[in-house]
């Protein structure tokens, strides 16, 4: 597997083949632990030791054995929220014009931090039943493989963040990312306007664009996006006039000032999804309308398939589209006509043309291949069904969202961190429902709703 040896492509301060093989070991480590541990259990109740493994492939228990059993369940949480904090805000970083030699070793450590602490999470600080470990065994086995192939470590930690949020307050870790990556993004902007980092400016015919310290002006549009989706997922049942007037201007500026149309188009997408949920709430528990919610992920994949096989360059309305959506469908009719379809996945290719596939639903299926799109696609299917069947209007709406803006934004899902946390739900965790919401609509809360992360 390339992933082991390509040391060239690293975004870590260790080498890649060390943190895998890290892993691997504390996996094997564990293992070996988890079994003595049942060996003992079955000596010490007079079971056979079968017995004892068919007791645990329903009931969750700890890797290793239970000790320290009330000290790593206490740890779990904080383990958990420095992971995602640090990974949300060296991935703000990484996209942003900051590009000192210093910054760079500081974003490979905080990767390396990230690392080894969704390690430690994964196999020391929580509970699993042999069940759950079968079925994430499952999940994660497409989407790793295709990680080694395409040379992702990024797909790789996502792959791990997607299982690492068993037993935790999503709430919670979410409003604390949330503080963090808003701090991050106004100190970058601010840096950029006070002209101590540069900014990318152009014109958009006669529109001007700029990217206010970021990389790129779709960027810093993702940025922008992810923070009114933080914004509006945690504060949806208590939306007042001052939410809307951030969401507001959020759109305006990143609209107007910045012109990245995908995520403006995201951000308008939540804004009127939190307007008709509070003028007709009783919408959300319309049963056709879920069954066609969960499956707009595969029907926007299968119209962004046709609309790359029907592209026709010559064809006048065609030729509109394409001018307005800045070259993406001839891109997208590039990608179906000269890049072969693969079973895991292939790596990403960089040259004059295909610079970018800004569209997630074609770039997961050629980058992570067959099996691995699907695997996706099926979890995002799912985690909507979950969501909206459970009532998590906000949720719902977020990842309706998110499924918009992957049709023109192909780099969505090696960093949209917030959407794949989502995708959690579609894993049904018996012990609890992940939730980042509390319940209610937008100034309607509910009355003794239960606490962030319980049942709901």
């Amino acid at each position: 597997m390339n992933f082991l040896i390509a040391e060239d492509t690293s975004l870590t301060f260790l080498r890649t083949r060390w943190l895998f093989c890290g892993m691997i070991l504390s996996a094997l480590v564990m293992a070996g632990m988890t079994l003595l541990w049942m060996r003992r259990q079955a000596v010490q109740s007079g079971e056979s030791f079968f017995r004892v493994l068919r007791r645990c492939w329903s009931q969750p228990f700890w890797l290793g054995g239970p000790f320290a059993a009330r000290q790593r369940e206490g740890m779990a949480q904080g383990c958990f929220t420095a992971a995602f904090v640090l990974f949300l805000v060296r991935w703000v970083l990484f996209v942003s014009t900051i590009e000192t030699a210093f910054a760079h070793l500081i974003g490979k450590l905080m990767l390396d931090a990230v690392f080894w602490l969704i390690t430690c999470k994964l196999f020391f600080l929580t509970r699993y039943s042999l069940r759950e470990l079968c079925i994430a065994a499952a999940i994660a086995f497409p989407l790793v493989v295709a990680s080694m192939i395409n040379v992702s470590q990024l797909l790789l930690i996502q792959v791990l963040f997607l299982f690492c949020i068993k037993d935790i307050d999503l709430r919670k870790a979410f409003r604390i990312a949330l503080c963090a990556v808003t701090a991050a993004v106004a100190l970058i902007m601010l840096l950029a306007i006070a002209e101590l980092i540069p900014s990318v400016r152009w014109m958009r015919g006669d529109h001007p664009r700029n990217s206010f310290g970021f990389g790129h002006v779709n960027s810093c549009g993702e940025c922008l996006f992810y923070l009114a989706a933080g914004w509006f997922a945690v504060r949806f049942a208590q939306l007042r006039w001052r939410d809307w007037l951030f969401l507001a201007a959020l759109l305006y500026l990143c609209s107007e000032l910045v012109d990245s149309r995908a995520p403006s188009l995201g951000i308008l997408l939540l804004i009127a999804a939190g307007v008709l949920t509070r003028c007709f709430p009783r919408l959300w528990e319309l049963g056709w309308l879920r069954a066609l919610g969960t499956a707009v992920p595969v029907l926007l994949a299968g119209v962004s398939f046709w609309a790359a096989f029907a592209y026709r360059t010559d064809d006048p309305l065609w030729a509109a589209l394409n001018r307005f959506s800045s070259d993406r469908f001839n891109l997208f009719h590039l990608a179906v006509t000269r890049l072969s379809a693969t079973v895991f996945g292939q790596q990403p290719v960089y040259d004059s043309e295909f610079y970018t596939l800004d569209n997630a639903y074609l770039g997961n299926f050629y980058w992570m291949g067959v099996v691995g799109s699907l695997v996706y696609l099926a979890l995002f299917c799912f985690a909507i069904y979950l969501c909206w069947k459970r009532g998590w209007v906000a949720e719902t709406i977020l990842l309706l969202s998110f499924s918009v803006y992957m049709c023109l934004e192909g780099a969505c899902w090696p960093s949209a961190t917030p959407a794949v946390l989502m995708l959690a739900n579609a894993i049904y965790w018996p012990s609890q429902q992940l939730r980042i919401s509390q319940p209610g609509l937008p100034g309607r809360p509910s009355a003794g709703a239960p606490a962030a992360g319980q049942g709901g």
